[in-house]
């Protein structure tokens, strides 16, 4: 017998079996039910030709399931005649949901139900006008730019939206953000709902992304259209990730790096394989302003960011990882980001996750919260809570919040995360003990003399905050925790001028080594006055901490120069900050600014004994001096001097207070904006906190150092007054203090 070729063979079998399976029915089934409405102007009653009229929620289904869909009678689809009328016809009887666009109006979702006799429930669909926003890319002179950005739109208010163009029944790609790559820097958002929203332009180069700038609070009204035209940020700064070893080596697999502003995405952070369709992959990429894919190289560089916090992920799609990063003005910084290999797949598909649920004003213990989650999500999946929280008491944001949002806020305020325990069951759990390692070093005076009795204290590099003891945290961080200033983490050198902390988080650090010699004792750096002699050591930058490393970091003298200041304190609580970069406002501003990048090139400081302090062991150069005078009513001094190799300058800082013998009156350059804003403030009404939200403020006034730090993150922010002239937030806040203080100075005269 002549025996067939393999593949003829193969070709043949599969046409019988092709052919043995042929439905017999050529024509779909048929469904009764109807569905027909018109479409109408919400205001003027004028019907809409040319509206979308759809039915069906199909989650990411979409492609070559809709005529699946259309022959269950769960999808069909018209436009709106002249009249406004449309019908949908082949539908399955029973409740649908209806989905209506049109590129001028507000999509408009409803649950309809269709009959076989739809004249008993002809619809009348009123759309409401939409608004838009025309973004263009600018330079720094206002010239439109015509190369390729990444822009993105996000809903302040959190509503969710499906952006025009896409397909309007898969419900599982709304979101807050709507992400376009517009080729020439220019775009219009068209069918927004009324509401505030920001727009945010990405320039992308290879392996590095500029950001170019923000409109961080566009308002957008019915019917009407917002110009939104972004310059260059002009921040300076420079965010850093490393892909690890495993992603760079293979290229073939395709790996993202995201930026996101909802530190609560953290919570889905793990190292499983995710199936590509898991919502939590989505939850995390929907909620991102920053997108990029890369497929080789090992470093990726993100320019220009606003400063503040952020999560950072990156990794395939599949296994996105996690990690936090602080982002500073004119600083840079490389994400702590430690990407595992995944070694397990997850199992648990959080699908329903989106559910609403409208919490009570009222404490939960951990149990509770399983227990409502558990209901909401119909045991899909289960939640229980780990033996050792379960009977913990946590406040939740009350209202109405999706139930992704409701585990979010537990992460932020607990860091408890979701556990998978089997298929279908979760566990809410703490998070296991941080790792922790040594950092070891010695403190070395001239001639490689070891120094004993020098306090060695440590900051975080990205910042420059000095860390807590207890919790390890940057002071900005652990006064939320109720932590001191004199806990801040210090180590003591022994008599061959070793020091070792024993017990730091992974990361990168600066070390700053400084004694009191005339001092018997150190009650810690900021806990007393030491003493008025003041001596610095040296400094160790850019220390990294990580595990199976074990960093010997030698602190070196800096220098011979010295500076003497007589301050008129009448207490022990000033507090003296030396550096090599300025402040970065008016002394006016306080705390506000200390940060960036003087607290990054800090050389040391302390409490100054009744306001006198003698400093040695300075570099040559330009110095940078800020003061901080606790008393009833604080008051902040900042100047510039020289240092000379060998020689003694002496200072005196006036400070900026309301004493009545405090510093009163600007600078130079800024006593033309003082007299302007003087007027708005006492001849025109001008409220200083509503009239910086007018132009996009928002303030933080939670605490002292929550408000003091995101004025500083946006001083050199630029604001127009209502005279016209333009000016930084920065300058404009300086001014309206010097108001105020003048205000004080004639209330105490007409006393």
């Amino acid at each position: 017998m002549r025996l067939q070729h393999p593949v003829t063979w193969f070709l043949s079998i599969a046409v019988i079996l092709a052919a043995s399976a042929r439905p017999h029915a050529a024509e779909p089934p048929q469904h009764p039910g109807r569905i027909i409405g018109t479409v109408v102007h919400a205001d003027s009653g004028e019907p809409i030709s040319g509206a979308y009229v759809g039915i069906g929620d199909f989650g990411d289904a979409g492609g070559s399931n809709l005529e699946r869909f259309r022959q269950q009678g769960n999808y069909a689809t018209s436009k709106t005649n002249e009249n406004g009328r449309f019908e949908l016809t082949g539908v399955a009887l029973g409740e649908h949901p209806l989905v209506v666009t049109h590129g001028e109006f507000v999509r408009y979702d409803k649950t309809v139900v269709a009959r076989e006799d739809p004249a008993e429930a002809d619809l009348r669909i009123e759309m409401n006008p939409a608004g838009k926003i025309n973004f263009t890319m600018v330079d720094a002179e206002d010239k439109h730019l015509l190369r390729q950005v990444r822009v993105c739109l996000e809903a302040l208010d959190g509503h969710r939206f499906i952006p025009p163009g896409k397909q309007p029944h898969l419900s599982a790609f709304a979101s807050a953000f709507w992400r376009e790559t517009v080729p020439q820097g220019a775009f219009s958002f068209t069918e927004l709902a009324p509401g505030e929203y920001r727009v945010d332009a990405v320039d992308v180069r290879g392996s590095w992304t500029f950001y170019h700038g923000n409109a961080p609070r566009v308002k957008v009204k019915a019917g009407q259209a917002r110009e939104v035209r972004i310059k260059p940020a002009g921040h300076h700064n420079a965010v850093t990730t490393e892909v690890p070893a495993p992603l760079a080596d293979q290229p073939q697999m395709g790996s993202m790096l995201l930026f996101s502003r909802n530190l609560g995405l953290l919570a889905w952070s793990d190292d499983k394989m995710h199936h590509p369709e898991d919502p939590r992959l989505g939850r995390i990429m929907q909620n991102a302003f920053v997108v990029m894919s890369f497929r080789h190289g090992r470093n990726y560089t993100v320019k220009d960011l606003p400063p503040g916090t952020y999560a950072v992920f990156a990794g395939p799609p599949v296994c996105l990882q996690g990690a936090e990063v602080e982002v500073v003005a004119e600083g840079e910084v490389t994400t702590d980001l430690v990407w595992q290999e995944p070694k397990t797949a997850a199992t648990v598909m959080l699908s329903r996750l989106d559910r609403r649920v409208q919490l009570p004003a009222e404490e939960h213990t951990a149990a509770d919260l399983c227990e409502l989650l558990s209901t909401k999500t119909e045991s899909q999946p289960h939640f229980k809570a780990d033996p050792m929280i379960q009977d913990a008491r946590l406040s939740l944001p009350t209202g109405e919040s999706s139930l992704w949002e409701v585990l979010e806020a537990v992460y932020l305020d607990k860091g408890w995360k979701i556990q998978e325990e089997s298929r279908n069951a979760v566990v809410l759990a703490p998070p296991p003990p941080p790792q922790r390692y040594a950092l070891k070093g010695r403190v070395l005076a001239q001639g490689d003399t070891p120094v004993a009795g020098a306090a060695v204290v440590l900051f975080e590099q990205s910042s420059g905050m000095p860390l807590t003891k207890r919790a390890m945290r940057t002071l900005t961080e652990a006064h939320r925790l109720r932590a001191a200033m004199d806990d801040l983490a210090h180590v003591l050198t022994d008599q061959q001028g070793r020091f070792c902390f024993e017990k730091v988080p992974p990361g990168e650090y600066r070390l700053i080594a400084q004694s009191w010699p005339e001092a018997e004792s150190i009650k810690g750096i900021m806990e007393q006055a030491n003493g008025e002699r003041l001596h610095l050591h040296g400094i160790a930058e850019h220390v990294k901490v990580s595990a199976g490393a074990t960093p010997e970091v030698v602190l070196l003298p800096l220098g011979t120069g010295a500076l003497r200041l007589d301050e008129d304190a009448g207490n022990d609580w000033t507090v003296l900050a030396l550096s090599k970069a300025p402040t970065r406002a008016d002394p006016a501003l306080g705390f506000a600014g200390w940060g960036g990048r003087f607290m990054q090139n800090l050389l040391g400081g302390h409490r100054m004994p009744m306001g006198k302090t003698t400093v040695t062991g300075l570099p040559a150069g330009k110095l940078h001096i800020a003061l901080f005078c606790n008393d009833n009513r604080p008051g902040f001094g900042a100047a510039e001097v020289e240092i000379r190799p060998g020689e003694t300058t002496e200072l005196y800082i006036p400070i900026v207070a309301d004493w009545s013998d405090g510093h009163h009156d600007p600078p130079k350059r800024l006593l033309p904006l003082f007299e302007e804003v003087k007027t708005l403030m006492l001849e025109e009404d001008l409220t200083v906190i509503p009239f910086i939200e007018s132009q996009g403020v928002h303030l933080q006034r939670k605490s002292p150092f929550e408000y003091w730090g995101e004025l500083g993150q946006n001083l050199s922010r630029e604001i127009e007054l209502p005279t016209g002239r333009k000016t930084t937030l920065g300058d404009f806040m300086a001014v309206a203090a010097y108001v105020r203080l003048h205000q004080l100075d004639k209330k105490r005269e007409e006393e």
